[in-house]
């Protein structure tokens, strides 16, 4: 599932960069679409979504998910 992990504090962003690099998992940092969020923030555009939401839960990292339909 492809999609962009939000947070509402840009520190968590960033945390968790790091954490998909040291995991080996692909991603990009992008600014929030705004399709997705008026705000101006910072996203991480993910391509498996299954492996990022496990790492998540277990570092206890608080997160929104917006799924992409391709």
């Amino acid at each position: 599932m492809k999609g962009y992990l939000i947070f509402d504090v840009d520190f968590y962003a960033f945390q968790v960069e790091k954490l998909l690099k040291q995991s080996k998992i692909s991603h990009k940092i992008t600014t929030i679409p705004r399709e997705i969020s008026s705000d101006c923030g910072i996203a991480i555009y993910i391509d498996d979504f299954s492996l990022v939401d496990l790492l998540l839960t277990n570092y206890n990292i608080p997160y929104k998910f917006k799924e992409i339909k391709n």
